[in-house]
């Protein structure tokens, strides 16, 4: 599908693409060597574009992390390839310097970019360590086994609760993680999550406000557990021994979690940002911290007023395919998006990056339950 849609996007791109077009054959070669581009949300991107048609790149928040890759292909006087989020980003050297275009996942790569940068040159030298070389057989990020620290955290683990009671949680390869732990209120459908690399960390955001971290101890693995939407800075949670296990525990819950990952996704997306910003918009009810409620106004024109800790709050909103964006005016920055068919809010303080640990997280949904009964907006649903 890429040819057709880079075909179209040729078209639309007016003079830089036409540029492009009338000196094709450089392709990659015109973009070697090392890019930095600065996200307005995610941060910096370096990207290290290699002959072999091999891009390595990471984001900045992932230092000391694995390098990701991907293949990239000519385009015009550049390159094009995917990210692992599902973006797509061209590379290209124009009349005014070397660009990126990016275009969020979901949509074509035709007509105006989502987002439209420049890109540094840096020194290979400084970004060269991140660079692993590809070993053995290993298929997707390059990288063996052993390597890919990600490997380690996949599969069912086994815990005893605070209560004695032994629970497990699941965390599988597409970032999303599942726990039938028993002190929720969500029955026999336990709890839905996604999952984060933060350092040589594994961070769940579960649906219902919880937050667990898990990570190596000095013997075997270990989680800590958060509440819901108190300040995450502020709670030192006891860890808890993580158990790996290579077997699925026999109980309802197996069948109910595998059920739901056939019928319903667990981190949907709408069909368009447009559709998003319809459902989003109206009043929302927001539990801000233990036992205070909160309502939050989204405007038809962008404008979010809300009540935190007693002070109003002010400020303007957005859509992506994915979640709505919150700006405060007091510099926050807030997150609401679904998880199963339940909703979070992840907050940011000033200047954090959004792939960050969020400061607290929350649940929140409409106050009008009747949104959920809307499965058809979410793309991918098989409802």
């Amino acid at each position: 599908m890429l040819p057709l849609a880079l075909a179209v996007l040729m078209l639309s791109q007016g003079a830089n693409v036409s540029a492009q077009q009338a000196n094709p054959s450089n392709g990659g070669e015109a973009v070697l060597g090392a890019w930095r581009a600065t996200h307005p949300d995610n941060g910096h991107l370096y990207m290290i574009v290699r002959k072999n048609n091999l891009v390595s790149y990471f984001w900045e928040f992932w230092k000391g992390e694995r390098v990701m890759r991907s293949e990239w292909k000519p385009f015009g006087n550049g390159i094009y390839f995917a990210l692992n989020s599902g973006d797509k980003l061209i590379v290209s050297r124009t009349e005014a310097g070397v660009e990126a275009f990016f275009y969020n996942a979901g949509r074509a790569m035709s007509g105006e970019p989502d987002l439209r940068m420049f890109a540094l040159k840096v020194n290979n030298l400084d970004v060269g360590k991140w660079y692993r070389p590809k070993v053995g057989n290993s298929k997707g990020s390059g990288l063996s086994a052993e390597q890919d620290e990600s490997e380690g955290f996949f599969g069912t683990w086994e815990l005893v609760s605070s209560q004695g009671l032994p629970y497990h949680i699941v965390v599988e390869k597409d970032r999303t993680a599942a726990t039938n732990w028993p002190h929720s209120n969500q029955g026999v459908e336990g709890m839905h999550g996604f999952w984060v690399r933060q350092g040589s960390e594994l961070h769940i955001v579960w649906d219902t406000g919880h937050y667990d971290i898990l990570s190596k101890a000095e013997v075997g693995f270990q989680k800590r557990g958060y509440p819901p939407s108190v300040e995450l800075s502020s709670v030192e949670p006891e860890p808890q021994p993580a158990l790996k296990v290579e077997w699925f525990p026999q109980d309802p819950w197996r069948a109910s979690y595998e059920k739901s990952r056939k019928t319903n996704p667990i981190t949907p997306r709408w069909k368009s940002a447009k559709q998003a910003s319809k459902f989003f918009r109206g009043d929302w009810k927001l539990l801000s911290s233990p036992g205070e409620l909160t309502r939050l106004e989204l405007g038809r024109f962008g404008s979010i007023r809300g009540i935190r800790n007693g002070e109003e709050m002010r400020g303007s909103w957005r859509c992506t395919i994915d979640y709505a964006i919150l700006r405060w005016d007091n510099g926050f920055t807030e997150l609401i998006r679904p998880l199963g068919d339940r909703f979070i809010s992840l907050l940011y303080s000033p200047l954090k990056n959004l792939d960050a640990v969020p400061d607290q997280v929350c649940t929140i949904e409409p106050f009008e339950r009747w949104n959920f009964s809307l499965p058809k907006l979410f793309a991918g649903s098989k409802e």
